[in-house]
This record gives structure tokens, C-alpha cells and sequence, in this order.
């Protein structure tokens, strides 16, 4: 079963990726540091749960990535694992994952 497409905004302002459904927001948040983007947090509302979009935020996190030319460090519980799931979507991408405090070096072919 395919899921359905949902609508991902930048809200650069609070530095966080969101998709509203019915008044519930559900965000990726990201941050700067230095010449990379960090991926923090992923929260998903339950009456969003199962219904793909994390997966859609975690895509769109990567697609900002690339489109700033920016090597990613995950901290995100979420997206390391939608790293391991889909490694062609965001591996050349990723400088480390961070996850309960395990530090792993990837190796990056982005710029």
C-alpha cells in the first residue's frame, strides 16, 4: 500500500520542517553548526502515526541537505533509522550519526 503524499514546509524561521493534518503539526527540527545541518528531533503526533509522515519529513530533510550542499549529522532517533532503511536516499549525505550517544564516522562523497 502506497502512502499518501504530504505537503512538507520549511519553517526556517524556527528551523524545523512540519506537515499539518487537521490542525496537528508534526516536525523534523534541524540545526546549523558550523558548515553542516543536524538533525535533532522528529515528532509525530499519534493521530499521524503510521500514515508515512515521518518518512516524508526524513526525505525532505535530505533533499534540504542536498539543495544547501550541506553534509548532514543525525541525532535523530528516526532518521538514523531511516538511514539504514533507505541508504541510497540519504548516505552520501550523512557526516556522522549521533544516537544515544554512540558517535559513528561515515565516510561523505557530498562536497
Amino acid at each position: 500500500m502506497e502512502q499518501p503524499q504530504h505537503t512538507v514546509i520549511n519553517n526556517e524561521a524556527n528551523q524545523q520542517l512540519e506537515v499539518w493534518i487537521d490542525g496537528e503539526v508534526a516536525v523534523l527540527t534541524y540545526r546549523y553548526y558550523k558548515k553542516d545541518i543536524a538533525f535533532m528531533h522528529t515528532t509525530v503526533p499519534a493521530t499521524m502515526e503510521g500514515k508515512g509522515v515521518a518518512t516524508a519529513l526524513a526525505k525532505e530533510a535530505f533533499r534540504l541537505a542536498a539543495s544547501l550542499k550541506k553534509l548532514v549529522m543525525v541525532y535523530c532517533p528516526f532518521v538514523a533509522g531511516f538511514v539504514q532503511r533507505h541508504p541510497n536516499t540519504a548516505l552520501s549525505w550523512i557526516r556522522n550519526i549521533t544516537v544515544s550517544g554512540n558517535y559513528h564516522f561515515l565516510s561523505s562523497t557530498a562536497p
